[in-house]
């Protein structure tokens, strides 16, 4: 009976956990809100799938190979424990992240708060760092039969194919506010420039953004793209 009680709390968590993911309130005529949605749902979806088996540091790496394959710009991953320590890395790096504590990133800590009282998908902007690509990053909570906080998996895209894939490479002109604070900008938006609001997991991106001249063009994947 109790095994019967911790199955239905943990389905109903993993059911909230969906319908926190990306919210449908795009317009149906805005090409750019609708390719950022879909493609953020899609990373989340795949997220899901590992976060349901209840990775460890031992089976993270084996159980992220199919969204490594499957999300497009994905360029690395990380597990963490309940308290946001890093456990294990998709990949080798020459300086392990093992042992850091995301708590020493100010900007994360609202996030953190977040996940704390209510385990959720989470997305954050887009990260600059030094000398090194423009990446973003992506939460989402591992709970256990009784639907409490065991783990987090966080996955990062390569910001420059996010703007490929959701076409906004091809238009003019662009901004991203993300929580109040322009996360990213290409030139200067005319005064006949769209905006869309997206309903992301923990945030909202405000997407203002000046349509290509010639119209906007298929997106054509390339070999090495990934």
């Amino acid at each position: 009976m109790r095994k019967q009680i911790h199955s239905i709390i943990l389905m109903s968590a993993i059911f909230i956990l969906q319908s926190q993911a990306v919210e449908k309130v795009v317009p149906a005529d805005d090409p750019i809100g609708i390719a950022v949605e879909a493609y953020f749902s899609q990373v989340f979806d795949e997220m899901e799938k590992v976060a349901v088996q209840r990775p460890t540091k031992d089976t993270f790496r084996e159980l992220m190979k199919p969204l490594a394959e499957a999300v497009d710009g994905f360029t690395d991953g990380s597990f963490l424990d309940n308290k946001y320590v890093i456990q294990e890395s998709y990949k080798d790096h020459i300086i392990s992240p093992v042992g850091y504590d995301l708590h020493k990133q100010d900007e994360l800590k609202d996030f953190l708060v977040m996940m704390d009282e209510k385990p959720a998908p989470q997305l954050s902007e887009p990260a600059h760092i030094p000398l090194y690509p423009s990446f973003t990053a992506l939460r989402y909570p591992v709970l256990n039969e009784k639907g409490e906080l065991t783990g987090v998996i966080s996955v990062f895209i390569k910001t420059k194919h996010f703007f490929k894939t959701t076409m906004l490479k091809q238009c003019r002109a662009y901004t991203i506010t993300c929580r109040g604070t322009k996360a990213e900008k290409k030139r200067k938006l005319s005064d006949d420039a769209k905006t869309v609001t997206v309903q992301l997991p923990s945030t909202e991106w405000v997407i203002s953004y000046d349509l290509p001249k010639k119209g906007f063009k298929p997106v054509e994947e390339k070999k090495g793209d990934k």
